[in-house]
């Protein structure tokens, strides 16, 4: 007998009400997301239904209360007391009878609202506010950079802070950036001044460690007046991608595979946050003899003079993306080749390959009740790759060969008459023009001059996807941008009179600050990295790329024994592309057998292993029909 509970009632129903229940098998769409069951059915107007839609048949009640006529419902579809479908019900329209909407747990309402309204909370900084003390316990500032150096250290679960330089802002390589204008009893001048280290922490870097002192700190600097001055870098998380996943689904989602193995460190990386801006001197207060630069914080002080309205803190979401995400949630599959399905009104994720290396599960043989209409389906071509890539291919004719960026930063050069050089560089998956310029730099006490160098990116080592030809194509063709990494110039002090360092760290480059992103973005935390010219200092390290030392899949480039490809594709795309024999034919299955369906398991039908392609049934008030079902050569 049918039954369906809504809000906790057992609603009258007709009796010869009918049901008809789709289910696709999302490994066979592009989607990746299964689409919810969605039917429309009537029931009858009896004051128990009435009540339970707040008398939509009533002129004078309809609406008011709450407007219960129009709230979703909980709702379960049930047959002799075992549940086979579980979601909500949407109030339609009242005529003669009660018109309604079954939607079987509407993952995409989870889906629908951008990332950056996504409840992850607030992070607040205790202690006193009055001032920005990043060296006193008691002082916000102080726990700003506790949570800074938790971040670095990767041993959280919901987020990692790690160095990423903007490169149009860091190259080329040169300790003067500011030009200063005025005028003088003999004309106007203007000259270059070396760069304020406490600028280009901030607005050449996403978190930038120092790490010759293991922080997110430059150097305490006393100046003539004995006054300290301190600057610490502005944090911005990058998002563990198995963290993102729970915010979005919450406890709906049964398993998370970016919460294990090398997945687990896979991020979503950013560059904004609404209350950034270009860090002046202005932004810190001369008037204490602790002059620390203010940590970037959702309620910044009114004045750098003045102290702050309330305790410091950051909304977390004010660092994600515009990107929907159901969007993020499909680039994700796409990339790491999986497909998310219903079970049970949760959701669960599986590796396409794992899906078809299983064996078949149930047996339905015997339950075949018409004879069986076979066919043969021809292959599809398997695209895959990412969106952004550019169709220049890099020109490598004279390229020098290197291990690693070091190898390209440290090569010896020679200025030919004009005083500039140039070669390129093959670093493993990369292509690097380097080039070095002797420029003359005006400096207030004259005249010097400096190399100043660049490197141009030719090839960042993702640029890849299969272009489509004649036949029809499967799409799993992914959207995610990964950060490629570059040289960078490093500074360690507060001072700009200290050294400079050379590193290698992602890189953001032509980016705006000022708006929020809609891209997907993406990089590994990979441990902690040391500097080439000392082994013990180190860095939280962030990357994609083959490296020398790469051991296992934590890249995001697409060939190579660690490659997406090898890892996760290619049994799917091999399934893809061959020719394959699809069957139609009619099921007998019980109510226990349709509660325990799982659509992605293998199912044996007279000697072959068979996936389920689609499934179409009704259910009526005393029975449920034979079942029309489509299989697809497992």
């Amino acid at each position: 007998m049918l039954e369906i509970i809504i809000a906790d009632i057992s609603v009258d129903l007709h009796k010869d009400i009918q049901l008809a229940i789709t289910v696709e098998n999302p490994l066979m769409t592009e989607d990746r997301i299964p689409a919810p069951y969605s039917l429309n059915f009537e029931i009858p107007p009896t004051p128990r239904n009435l009540k339970a839609f707040g008398f939509p048949d009533r002129i004078a009640s309809y609406g008011v209360n709450g407007n219960a006529s129009k709230l979703n419902k909980s709702c379960s579809i049930r047959f002799n007391s075992i549940e086979i479908l579980k979601g909500h019900v949407v109030f339609l329209e009242f005529l003669t009878d009660i018109k309604l909407q079954f939607i079987g747990i509407d993952f995409n309402e989870y889906l629908k609202a951008p990332m950056n309204t996504l409840d992850i909370g607030r992070k607040y900084f205790p202690g006193s506010y009055n001032m920005v003390d990043f060296n006193n316990s008691l002082n916000f500032a102080y726990n700003y950079a506790r949570w800074a150096d938790e971040l670095g250290s990767g041993s959280r679960g919901d987020m990692v802070a790690g160095p990423i330089v903007l490169v149009n802002e860091n190259h080329p390589f040169t300790n003067y950036s500011e030009i200063h204008k005025g005028i003088s009893p003999f004309g106007r001048f203007e000259y270059y001044q070396k760069k304020d280290r406490y600028k280009a922490q901030d607005q050449e870097y996403i978190n930038m460690f120092n790490p010759m002192n293991g922080r997110f700190l430059l150097e305490e600097h006393q100046d003539g007046n004995n006054n300290k001055r301190n600057s610490h870098a502005n944090i911005f998380p990058q998002f563990r991608i198995g963290y993102l996943f729970d915010a979005i689904f919450g406890n709906i989602l049964l398993n998370n595979p970016f919460r294990r193995g090398y997945l687990y460190d896979l991020l979503l990386p950013t560059y904004y946050f609404s209350e950034w801006h270009k860090r002046e001197s202005a932004d810190m207060s001369f008037y204490n003899k602790i002059g620390h630069f203010p940590p970037l914080v959702s309620n910044p002080r009114p004045t750098p003079q003045s102290p702050y309205y309330s305790e410091p803190y950051i909304e977390l979401n004010d660092f994600l993306p515009s990107v929907r995400s159901n969007d993020f949630v499909k680039s994700l599959l796409n990339l790491f080749c999986m497909t998310m399905t219903a079970t049970k009104g949760k959701l669960t994720i599986l590796g396409n390959s794992d899906i078809l290396s299983a064996d078949a599960s149930i047996d339905w043989s015997m339950k075949i009740s018409s004879t069986l209409n076979l066919k043969f389906e021809t292959g599809k071509q398997y695209l895959y790759g990412y969106e952004s890539k550019t169709d220049e291919k890099a020109n490598i004719s004279a390229s020098k060969q290197v291990d690693d960026m070091y190898g390209m930063m440290r090569e010896p050069y020679q200025l030919d008459e004009t005083k500039f050089y140039e070669n390129k560089f093959v670093v493993l998956s990369q292509i690097f023009k380097k080039e070095v310029q002797e420029v003359s730099i005006r400096e207030i006490n004259g005249t010097v001059n400096e190399h100043q160098i660049n490197y141009s990116l030719e090839d960042n080592g993702f640029n890849f996807s299969v272009e489509k030809g004649k036949r029809e194509s499967f799409n799993m063709i992914s959207n995610a941008i990964p950060l490629p990494m570059y040289p960078a110039l490093l500074y360690s002090t507060y001072s700009n009179e200290g050294p400079r360092h050379e590193w290698s760290v992602p890189g953001f480059k032509d980016i705006d600050r000022n708006n929020r992103p809609n891209e997907i973005y993406l990089t590994f935390f990979q441990g902690r990295r040391s500097i080439k010219e000392d082994e013990n200092k180190r860095y939280p390290g962030l990357g994609g790329n083959l490296e020398k030392n790469t051991t296992g899949p934590n890249i995001l480039s697409w060939d190579g024994e660690f490659g997406l490809f090898e890892t996760y594709h290619k049994n799917f795309a091999e399934w893809i592309e061959r020719d394959k024999v699809s069957l139609n034919a009619t099921v007998e299955l019980n109510i226990v057998d349709l509660k325990n369906l799982n659509v992605l398991e293998k199912v044996h039908i007279r000697g072959r292993n068979f996936l389920i392609k689609k499934l179409q049934y009704t259910i009526g008030l005393t029975s449920i029909s034979p079942i029309n079902a489509d299989f697809l050569e497992a």
